[in-house]
């Protein structure tokens, strides 16, 4: 018995390196850095009469050609309960939003809104003339198994080169309800907005 249960400890503990040999690292991460951004946001926070400018930063994506881009939204959702409880007032139009691409390039961005359900955040890129932007497609999310291995990165702290880091987790359920999207095991918060891969 005392053998089974080191058993599952070790599986529990060790169950994300198991497939992830399957992933090509070095092409995910050429093919990430192409449309994978860091979304800084510059936004004025009140705590009572005093104010304050703080700034978030995160991962985010360009999902259209034109430069849209999902990003997390929750460091300036004004509907957030706990800066409620605290006292905080968040002005939900950011003051200023800067899109750092990989190869270096920096644009800023209009905020279009964020999504009271699963707290995305949109922005369009700001520039001028017929640029086109490379962006992430998306697969039909009915392709994918429960308990297949997925990949994907996440935003290390600024100070840190190179600023990405893998992660791998899996698909665990399908939800119907209250809208259908597909769960995933493994990941944290710090990747919202992120692409995740089932292979390359």
């Amino acid at each position: 018995m005392n053998s089974l249960k080191i058993l599952i400890l070790l599986l529990a503990l060790t169950w994300p390196v198991f497939g992830a040999e399957a992933f090509d690292y070095d092409k995910i991460y050429k093919e990430a850095t192409r449309y994978t951004v860091i979304v800084t946001i510059e936004t004025e926070v009140s705590f009572g009469t005093q104010t304050t400018d703080i700034k978030s930063r995160g991962i985010g994506t360009v999902v259209s050609p034109e430069g849209l881009v999902i990003f997390d939204g929750r460091p300036i959702d004004s509907e957030d309960p706990f800066s409620a409880m605290a006292g905080m007032q968040i002005n939900a139009e950011p003051k200023r939003i800067e899109i750092k691409f990989f190869e270096g390039k920096i644009l800023t961005a209009e905020f279009l809104g964020i999504d009271r359900y699963t707290k995305l955040g949109f922005c369009r890129i700001i520039h001028e003339g017929k640029e086109k932007f490379p962006y992430a497609s998306f697969s039909d999310r009915k392709k994918f198994v429960i308990g297949e291995m997925l990949s994907g990165y996440k935003l290390l702290p600024e100070h840190i080169s190179p600023p990405l880091a893998i992660d791998v987790g899996m698909v665990s359920a399908f939800i119907q309800e209250p809208e259908e999207f597909v769960l995933t095991l493994g990941f944290g918060e710090g990747e919202l907005a992120a692409v995740l891969y089932d292979s390359l």
